[in-house]
C-alpha cells in the first residue's frame, strides 16, 4: 500500500524538477545573454508576423535561446538590428528586355 501511495507522487516531483531545470535554463539565459523576447512578443513590436521573426532568426539577423523547445530573442541582438539599415519591401524586378540591354551597351 505504501509503495502505490510513492508512485502516486512520483509525476508531481517529477514536475517541479522539471520546472526548476527550466527556470534554472531561463536564469542562466539570462544572465549570459541579458534580456530576452518570446518571437511572438517580437513580432508584436515589429508590426510583422512571427513567420518573419523566424526568417531573420534563420538569416542570422537575430539572436535566439533555445530553453525547453521554446524560442527566445536576445533583446541585445533586435536593438541592433533596429539600427541597422535595411530595405523594405520587395526587391526591384531586372528588366531583361533585348531593348534594355541594348540601350545599357549603347547599340541602337
Amino acid at each position: 500500500m505504501e509503495a502505490a501511495a510513492q508512485f502516486t507522487f512520483w509525476p508531481v516531483i517529477e514536475e517541479k524538477l522539471s520546472k526548476r531545470s527550466v527556470l534554472r535554463q531561463l536564469l542562466d539565459a539570462v544572465e549570459r545573454h541579458g534580456a530576452l523576447a518570446t518571437v511572438g512578443t517580437t513580432a508584436k513590436a515589429l508590426g510583422v508576423h512571427r513567420s518573419r521573426i523566424y526568417q531573420l532568426l534563420e538569416e542570422g539577423k537575430l539572436a535566439k535561446v533555445n530553453i525547453d523547445g521554446s524560442v527566445h530573442i536576445v533583446v541585445a541582438s533586435l536593438e541592433l538590428y533596429l539600427t541597422e539599415e535595411h530595405k523594405s519591401g520587395r526587391p526591384r524586378k531586372l528588366d531583361t528586355t533585348l531593348a534594355t540591354f541594348c540601350r545599357l551597351v549603347g547599340v541602337s
